[in-house]
């Protein structure tokens, strides 16, 4: 990075000597190597409710091959479904609840269902943000849950059960009777990301019947739902603070650390791993503690 280079709009300036607008974060030279910075820098990348720690050299190209048939709800995929639950903005209100009574459709024809239902509900309500999490009945059925960000209204109650009737069983009135049952559209939180956790958990609904084919993805969102985080560089939460004794980005980095490990309760893979590597990791539920100790430096000041 040279001196004078623009960073993106997406950074977070926490410096305020009151440079002019348009100056650069970092004005001098973190260490010299023939006249040049050095790229020596970690960044905190700040969510609604998470925050990444992004590593010098951190970032992993992955090198897939042909993506294969989906036959199980992988663990990549459940954390990056709790990173999206839980960052959600606006947040995630309302659940409704979609399933098939008297038929039992291939994968395929399931998700042909969805997209069609989705297209329906996006049009009637612009800007509309939602996740859907697909699990299996004991029937061997799928049964699919939905999440809103809008709040609970008879209007839509009425438009998403007479929607889903006409796609998937129209007719079925007892299917239609069932989807417009006060229980089965309800206000329900789904930032928490520790009762998520616990959802997720339950794996005999995630695990795929014998037979069943084509089932895809267990999940998919709404474009845009989780907002471009913002990110924060060490050396200018380092010169923000520069008043205290200590260096205020380790100390952050430090104390999130110890709260992800209090939350694991054992010595794991990443009680080791976390603090020590080099790559890049999420601390799902670390926004709230970061906000504070910068709460906490501010009073340190002498101003």
């Amino acid at each position: 990075m040279q001196d004078g280079q623009s960073i993106s709009k997406n950074t977070f300036n926490v410096n305020s000597r009151g440079d002019p607008p348009g100056s650069p974060l970092v004005t001098t030279h973190i260490s010299q190597q023939n006249g040049h910075p050095s790229f020596n820098l970690y960044k905190f990348e700040l969510y609604p409710c998470s925050i990444k720690v992004l590593r010098p050299g951190g970032h992993v190209i992955s090198k897939r091959g042909k993506r294969r048939e989906i036959s199980s709800f992988s663990w990549a995929s459940k954390r990056r479904l709790r990173f999206i639950a839980a960052n959600s903005k606006p947040a995630l209100i309302s659940h409704f609840g979609m399933t098939y009574h008297h038929r039992i459709p291939s994968g395929r024809e399931v998700k042909k269902n969805l997209n069609k239902f989705l297209v329906y509900l996006k049009r009637a309500y612009p800007g509309i943000g939602y996740l859907w999490i697909l699990e299996f009945q004991k029937r061997g059925t799928v049964h699919l849950h939905l999440w809103l960000t809008l709040p609970v209204g008879y209007g839509l109650h009425q438009f998403m059960a007479g929607k889903w009737n006409d796609i998937a069983e129209p007719e079925s009135e007892e299917h239609l009777k069932f989807h417009l049952h006060e229980k089965n559209f309800i206000s329900w939180e789904m930032r928490s990301a520790g009762y998520l956790s616990k959802y997720l958990d339950k794996e005999h609904q995630k695990r795929v019947p014998e037979g069943f084919e084509k089932v895809g993805r267990f999940w998919g969102c709404s474009r845009g739902l989780v907002p471009a985080g913002v990110i924060v560089i060490d050396q200018v939460i380092d010169d923000r603070f520069s008043h205290v004794s200590w260096k205020p980005s380790r100390m952050i980095l430090r104390t999130l650390c110890k709260s992800q490990e209090r939350k694991v309760k054992k010595k794991t893979k990443w009680t080791t791993w976390g603090r020590r590597s080099k790559g890049n990791y999420t601390i799902l539920e670390g926004r709230s503690i970061y906000e504070k100790l910068i709460d906490y430096h501010k009073k340190q000041s002498p101003f």
